[in-house]
């Protein structure tokens, strides 16, 4: 029993000696860090865990799974959240307000979005705050709320800016752009294409470039501005050209070729006319070859060349019934009465 006693004494006496030992200021730093370095690592692990659970929700949403998606970035947001990442919690939180808006529930996106601002402004992420910003006049354009889309946009443009995230202050240009475009305001609209085109060609982003282009061009073909117009088409189709893009390539030169029609310069509208349906045949796009020899026989009959304008309406019908357009078909009817 006294043996007993004192190996008991014996062992407590050495635990003190050893607590004693660890807490000592003495002991070398790696000592007092060994807990420190287990959390650490239990939190890199934890983050990691997140980064893949983003990583597959992005994978989602580009395959347009958008519910898989979301339920991804809640998990990735918990875990965020649980170890304190401030940073990344409002990355995801946009990632799930895009989720909810693709989804339809804007109640929700809004929600998310706005607690994306709110950790970015506490802990200054100005690009992240400048994405949800845009992103919730997003959410409201896409509700036709052209008043309060506007007032986001505003507010995301100066912080992107700030930021230095020049394709985002592009990206919001464009958007205020096209709401302006949207309310037919065009000065307000153009202007604000112009602002973003500047951004883009000091990108060097040709698609960007392109699109914005293309834009301006609408908007002029709107207003009946035909030459300013044309002058911004014959740019995008430089840009179609240099990226292989057929397809634009054939719809922007076939733009070109009514409006230069809308001049009653016939001559220029068959040239381009003529370059699209080359282009149409070459891609097998039956349609776009109806309405190319439609809009021709158009300016064919426009020039007293009646026989011509008889073919090209032919040619397009026959196409047509081959591919059972009967809306069209009727159009071209019409148009064959009219020669």
């Amino acid at each position: 029993m006294r043996l007993h006693r004192g190996i008991l004494k014996f062992a407590i006496l050495l635990l003190s000696v050893f607590l004693l030992v660890v807490t000592s200021p003495l002991l070398p730093p790696m000592f007092h860090s060994l807990p420190t370095v287990v959390q650490a690592q239990t939190v890199e692990e934890r983050q990691a865990e997140a980064f893949q659970l983003n990583q597959e929700g992005k994978q989602q949403l580009n395959s347009g799974n958008f519910q898989e998606a979301l339920g991804k970035f809640k998990e990735a947001l918990a875990i965020f959240q649980e170890i304190g990442d401030l940073y990344h919690s409002g990355d995801t939180l946009n990632a799930i307000g895009f989720s909810y808006t693709n989804l339809g529930q804007y109640v929700q996106a809004l929600e998310a979005y706005q607690q994306a601002v709110t950790i970015s402004r506490n802990i200054s992420n100005k690009t992240t705050e400048g994405l949800a910003l845009n992103n919730i006049g997003k959410l409201y354009e896409r509700q036709d709320q052209y008043d309060k889309a506007l007032e986001f946009y505003f507010q995301a443009l100066p912080v992107r800016r700030e930021a230095g995230d020049l394709n985002g202050v592009g990206n919001t240009l464009d958007n205020i752009a096209s709401v302006y475009q949207v309310l037919n305001q065009y000065p307000q609209a153009i202007d604000f294409y112009r602002q973003a085109l500047d951004i883009r060609q000091e990108l060097s982003d040709r698609q960007g470039v392109r699109n914005t282009l293309y834009n301006i061009a609408s908007i002029y073909t709107t207003i009946k501005q035909y030459p300013q117009a044309i002058d911004f088409y014959r740019q995008v189709l430089v840009i179609e050209r240099e990226l292989s893009n057929q397809q634009g390539e054939l719809s922007v030169l076939a733009s070109i070729g009514r409006l230069y029609r809308n001049l009653g310069e016939y001559s220029q509208a068959l040239e381009f006319f003529d370059q699209a349906f080359t282009i149409a045949k070459e891609v097998d796009d039956r349609g776009y070859q109806g309405s190319i020899l439609n809009s021709m026989s158009t300016v064919y009959r426009r020039l007293g060349q009646y026989y011509k304008a008889l073919q090209a309406l032919e040619e397009a019908s026959s196409i047509y019934q081959s591919i059972d357009n009967k809306d069209v078909k009727s159009s071209i009817l019409h148009n064959i009465g009219l020669v």
